[in-house]
């Protein structure tokens, strides 16, 4: 890496480091649980949740294996941090905070096939450093940098052939792994990259390209193979299933119903009509990722850059990522794609939307100079550009600075009940709507609220030896009847309130 790379990461991190003191905990349940894993992983108990955060699987007892449903990469960096540094949350921002920064260089590099300029390599560095909506999760413990970094580097290396070596092919199936251990969806870009390299009119021969495509298969084997051996021998199958049960969802609190078979029988038995309208309506709600990826602002430059760049391989299989992506967790995985699902794993798209927002840029603004004749195309460039980049920036910070001072609000209510339970001498569990952000602020094992009637709810608090109920505003709909009658079922007992939480015994 050359000094000039070297300088403009430690500028990167510098900033990264800076932001990094908007938050002071992971904050919100994605956050948490790979934070809870990582601790556990750290402390030696290996991959373990001491909490249910899910009904898809319903595990024997509260603590058991972990990551049938969620990826473990995160986690594990997150496990090597506190080695590093020791255990507590600045040390787990550090991996968040290298692949971020990391994630921006890259832009800058790539924007470095596309442009001789240093001040639109610049831009698209900057752009994909601000990350529009992405601003706050980059300093946090979720997988938004690691996935994007690896999946961005993976479709790169994979633009290269099949003209390119035989390491590039591996070391695309590689990233493609490390994408898939961050998120399950790294196993598209695996097959991007294949269909990719396997394309005809190339001028490699069929031998050189099928070569090639099995090397990256075996990349990705070579990564993933580990992980689905331990899935093996704790959960009896290399792909446990717990997230592929979220395609059979008619509503995405579904994922909390106790005992809800889901399957082919419960969603065809929905019937045609909800089941296209439903998706029709994840479609029109995805679209706004194109808006939290640009704030509006960057996404005219951002198409007419996209255009400007269709030939170019990189770019090419970056936009067949997103547009498969956007089509495959809108029909395929209709719910979850609109609850975060397609904003995390559209990350990876970020730093070629950004080059493309520079050359779309670049290219407005001189388009605009040739009918100003008062106007200097570089001067006019370098002012305008400043100005729309900066508002980008600015608009980002804005948009983070915003999220975290809402940031604390469920730890502050869960630190509030944790210390009401340790002055009457309680660590029971409970049942709570954050299982691993209640297990973060008071080290008791959690389980998560069920979408069922309260007597479903009982048996499953009874089942899992859980003693408290905590009643929080964002409840179940079945549990209405209790949040605005306390005395309504004489199976869960009214002990108190603190603030908007009211605490039930689980009485029997």
């Amino acid at each position: 890496m050359s000094r000039r790379y070297l300088l403009i990461f430690g500028v990167f991190l510098g900033l990264r480091l800076v932001g990094a003191q908007l938050v002071s905990q992971p904050g919100y349940m994605d956050a948490y649980y790979y934070y809870h894993v990582g601790r556990n992983l750290y402390l030696g108990r290996g991959f373990v949740e001491g909490i249910i955060w899910n009904w898809l699987n319903p595990p024997p007892a509260i603590t058991h294996p972990g990551n049938d449903y969620w990826m473990p990469l995160t986690s594990v960096f997150i496990a090597g941090a506190f080695f590093v540094f020791g255990e507590s949350f600045r040390a787990a921002q550090v991996p968040s905070l290298l692949a971020s920064a990391a994630l921006a260089l890259f832009a800058y590099h790539l924007a470095g096939r596309v442009f001789k300029a240093e001040r639109p390599r610049l831009w698209a560095a900057v752009i994909t450093l601000a990350g529009g909506s992405y601003f706050i999760y980059w300093h946090g413990t979720d997988n938004f940098a690691v996935f994007g970094l690896a999946g961005a580097l993976a479709l790169y290396l994979a633009s290269g052939l099949p003209a390119g070596s035989g390491w590039g092919a591996a070391g695309a199936g590689i990233l493609s792994g490390l994408a898939y251990l961050a998120r399950p969806d790294g196993p598209l870009i695996l097959v991007l990259a294949v269909g990719w390299v396997l394309r005809p009119g190339t001028g490699a021969s069929t031998r050189r390209r099928v070569g090639l495509a099995v090397l990256a298969v075996l990349g990705f084997c070579l990564v993933a193979a580990p992980w689905w051996a331990r899935n093996l021998a704790v959960f009896g199958s290399p792909l446990p299933g717990g997230g592929l049960k979220a395609a059979w969802l008619r509503e995405y609190n579904e994922v909390f119903s106790y005992g809800l078979d889901l399957g082919p029988a419960h969603y065809l038995g929905w019937g045609l009509g909800p089941i296209l309208q439903s998706k029709a309506s994840a479609a029109l709600r995805n679209l706004n990722f194109f808006l939290s990826l640009s704030l509006l602002l960057l996404l005219p430059f951002g198409l007419l850059g996209a255009w400007r760049l269709r030939r170019e391989p990189a770019f090419i299989l970056a936009w067949a990522y997103i547009l498969a992506l956007f089509v495959v967790l809108t029909l395929v995985f209709t719910f979850p794609s609109s609850r975060g699902t397609l904003f995390h794993s559209g990350v990876v798209g970020l730093p070629f939307f950004a080059v493309a927002v520079a050359c779309g840029l670049e290219g407005t603004i001189r388009w605009v100079a040739r009918y100003r004749p008062r106007w200097d195309p570089d001067r006019a460039v370098r002012n305008i550009g400043l100005i729309i980049v900066g508002g980008f920036v600015v608009a980002s910070i804005g948009l983070g600075v915003r999220a975290a001072g809402e940031w604390d609000s469920r730890f502050r209510a869960y630190a509030d009940v944790a210390a009401w339970f340790r002055g009457k001498g309680i660590s029971d569990p409970v049942m709570v709507v954050d299982p691993p952000g209640y297990y973060y602020v008071s080290g008791t094992p959690a389980i998560v609220v069920a979408n069922n009637d309260l007597d479903t709810t009982w048996q499953v608090c009874r089942r899992y030896g859980v003693k408290y109920l905590l009643l929080e505003p964002a409840f179940p709909e079945p549990w209405l009847p209790l949040w605005n009658d306390p005395n309504a079922s004489s199976r869960f007992a009214f002990v108190d309130q603190v603030g908007d939480i009211k605490i039930f015994r689980v009485e029997g």
